[in-house]
């Protein structure tokens, strides 16, 4: 952003922003060094769960960030 875009937002009275980053690729089977991906159920279904839970709780402990993630998870009956 250059300067005369500053200032632009300055008068609009907005601040700029960060961009937004996605980091999409992880090596997820290199990241269990600590046992907190490991999954404890046996049900595939209920593993496909918990890999997805424990995931997302290892990216906010570990890779803090502007992160959004759904407040509701869907289950099949």
């Amino acid at each position: 952003m250059n300067r005369q875009d500053r200032h632009i937002l300055r008068e609009l009275g907005q601040q700029p922003m960060r961009p937004m980053v996605m980091i999409d690729q992880i090596p997820w089977h290199e990241m269990d060094v600590d046992t907190q991906l490991r999954l404890r159920t046996e049900d595939p279904w209920c593993r496909g769960v918990e890999q997805q839970l424990r995931r997302t709780l290892y990216k906010w402990h570990h890779m803090p960030g502007d992160m959004v993630s759904r407040r509701l998870s869907t289950c099949q009956k």
